[in-house]
């Protein structure tokens, strides 16, 4: 997605593996993983994620304000 769309300057996301989760930041630079954690005994950063992703405005979720296609 970040290859291919110019208005991107980060994105993050999460993989789920059985019952952990792994929480991702791509950008253009670099990838940030962090540590895999059981999500049932530990659901805060899960939580955490939803709230903000949900709550994110479009330049914290990633987008360029000042980039036009």
């Amino acid at each position: 997605i970040i290859e291919t769309d110019p208005c991107r300057r980060f994105m993050n996301a999460f993989t789920i593996e059985g019952m952990t989760m792994t929480l991702w930041h791509f950008s253009r630079s670099h990838i940030a993983i962090s540590e895999r954690f059981d999500y049932h005994k530990t659901p805060e950063p899960f939580i955490r994620f939803v709230i903000f992703m949900t709550f994110a405005s479009r330049a914290e979720l990633g987008y360029d304000p000042t980039v036009t296609r």
